[in-house]
């Protein structure tokens, strides 16, 4: 899973700063407020309406903007790939699960 979310968030990358092909830029739209507010500066996009709950928010033009809206400011204002592809590693990589079992001192001792 965490394999199509960076491949969809480098996609979303790659068209924001103009590298991708036009008929991706096509459906991805930035956020523009109508008037000055503080979201305006966030690098957002504009998340679109879908009416199948099942495949409408499988389309890359529906899912790209949630993932990319979700990413931390740091993250968005990258400037390079590399970078963003650090910096993306870190963030989607597996957290390793830790245990507490209530009662292990008690088989310890």
């Amino acid at each position: 899973m965490e394999v199509y979310v960076f491949e969809i968030l480098l996609f979303t990358f790659k068209v924001v700063k103009g590298l991708a092909p036009n008929y991706l830029g096509e459906l991805l739209e930035a956020y523009v407020p109508m008037r000055m507010l503080r979201s305006s500066t966030q690098l957002l996009l504009l998340e679109p309406k879908f009416n199948l709950k099942l495949y409408g928010s499988c389309a890359f033009s529906v899912c790209a903007p949630r993932l990319w809206n979700s990413l931390p400011l740091e993250i968005r204002k990258c400037d390079s790939i590399d970078t963003l592809m650090k910096k993306l590693k870190v963030l989607l990589r597996p957290k390793k699960q830790f245990f507490f079992f209530v009662g292990f001192q008690n088989y310890v001792n």
